[in-house]
């Protein structure tokens, strides 16, 4: 691979992607199974026992389940659970952080037993997040792609909940000029991690986009009422309780630096300080804040402006685990509906493969090498953002097959030349 076909993105033909993504699904596949194994003793008892996060989940669904949702909130009640429903004392802590919004999803999920809870979770809410992708991408060629995306491998083997955060996320971004009410209620539903919504206000207001804004806004305090109907006022008093306790697990590495991929954490696996790590984490978000506002003020290309959206929540928020990394999956598939109206720039190609890949290895080399590269992938991602926003004239560009509309012919490579950008109106 030269450095030409980098720069150009020649080497990204379709039966290249195919191979790669089909072999990294494979991969993925095979080590999801080999850890389910390990985890149910079949290469012989592990010391600790392994579980899911998902088992955090379904304790605190259990608990509220019970009349008890309040006491989701003392973690030694909360641990005692998940170590009866696994069955083995010796079970690492497991937290449960969520607001109580999540408590109501929980709780419906613990009517079931635990193995069937978990493949509902994870069949429907990659489903939700995989309906959104076809939404925007309805070409066939790009399922495989996404398949094979790393941080679905870490979202599935987790139980985690990165992949309903997509799936809203994508759904939210598709109806946002459509039917803008709705779009706003969608991303409202989001609460469950109410730090990755820092800036949904940003665009919203910055857009004009006042009914999506409205929606957003009713949608919150609906919420927030239907807790306290469901389990009463004092739970919300109970978690306000319990922020300081989340705020120190995660300023003083009870949970590694190693797990977290914002700035943030970054400066913490670095050895930085408390104060440094907090200026580093603000000055990302304030970049963040600032690209989204301008994109949505000038009224940037659709794709470009839900990209920018989906990119700046893992880059903005303080508490980004590495699976939370899924919603850049929505961020590129926006990116692939501009690339597909305008053509593909140089080097694009390249750090769009580096992104993809970026969200499955920053963990494991941020834990064994300690370089902290997680901050890079939406980072990444949101400078391809504002460098499209900022040339939407006409270039001259190779576009690669994989890009192309399904009716589209079958070479290896197409020449195009960009149209005039679209007008573009707005609710």
């Amino acid at each position: 691979m030269t450095l030409a076909s980098l720069r150009t993105g020649a080497w990204a033909t379709l039966p290249r992607l195919r191979r790669l993504g089909w072999a990294l699904f494979l991969l993925e596949c095979l080590i999801l199974l080999v850890i389910a194994l390990a985890t149910y003793n079949i290469f012989g008892p592990m010391d600790p026992p392994g579980s899911t996060d998902f088992i955090s989940f379904y304790a605190a669904g259990d608990l509220a389940q019970r009349g008890m949702a309040a006491l989701t909130y003392d973690q030694d009640l909360h641990q005692s659970a998940v170590r009866e429903i696994f069955g083995d004392r010796r079970l690492p802590y497991y937290y449960f952080f969520y607001p109580p919004v999540f408590l109501l999803l929980c709780q419906l999920l613990a009517r079931l037993p635990y193995l069937a809870a978990f493949g509902v979770w994870v069949g429907g809410t990659a489903t939700l997040c995989f309906s959104a992708l076809r939404r925007i991408l309805p070409n066939r060629r790009h399922w495989l792609l996404f398949a094979s995306f790393p941080c679905l491998f870490w979202t599935v083997g987790l139980g985690q909940n990165a992949l309903l955060t997509a799936g809203l996320l994508g759904f939210g971004t598709l109806l946002i000029d459509r039917r803008p009410a709705a779009a706003g209620a969608l991303l409202a539903l989001i609460a469950y991690k109410p730090h990755f919504l820092l800036l949904v206000p940003v665009a919203l207001v910055c857009g004009r986009r006042w009914r999506a804004l409205a929606g957003f806004v009713l949608t919150l305090p609906l919420l927030v009422g239907l807790v306290a109907l469901v389990y009463g006022p004092g739970i919300w008093t109970v978690y306000a309780a319990h922020t300081d306790e989340i705020r120190h697990v995660f300023e003083f590495g009870r949970i590694p630096f190693t797990g977290p991929v914002s700035s943030f954490a970054a400066v913490r696996v670095l050895g930085g300080s408390l104060a440094a790590a907090y200026m580093a984490q603000g000055l990302a978000a304030l970049a963040a804040a600032l690209t989204v506002g301008w994109l949505w003020a000038r009224d940037a290309a659709p794709a470009l402006r839900h990209a920018a959206l989906a990119a700046s929540m893992p880059l903005a928020a303080p508490v980004v685990l590495f699976y939370d990394l899924m919603p850049l999956a929505i961020a590129i598939a926006w990116l692939t509906v501009d690339i597909r109206r305008t053509g593909v720039r140089p080097w694009e190609m390249t750090i769009l493969a580096a992104v993809w890949l970026l969200s499955g290895i920053a963990m494991p080399v941020s834990y064994l090498l300690h370089v902290p590269l997680g901050p890079l992938a939406p980072a990444l991602s949101l400078a391809l953002v504002a460098l499209r926003a900022r040339e939407p004239g006409r270039v001259p560009v190779m576009l690669p097959t994989v890009m192309l509309p399904a009716h589209a012919g079958r070479t290896e490579l197409a020449t195009s030349v960009s149209p005039a950008p679209d007008a573009r109106s707005r609710p």
